[in-house]
């Protein structure tokens, strides 16, 4: 199935959770080495 097929507020709630969960892993990512560094 194709995006353009999907209605649009369909392509607007993927993009959104795709933000946020991008947004998410990056955040975790981050704590993680941050963490990491902290314990040297």
């Amino acid at each position: 199935m194709s995006a353009s097929s999907l209605p649009p507020f369909l392509g607007i709630a993927r993009y959104t959770y795709d933000k946020t969960t991008n947004n998410l892993n990056d955040n975790q990512t981050k704590s993680v080495q941050d963490f990491m560094t902290d314990l040297g």
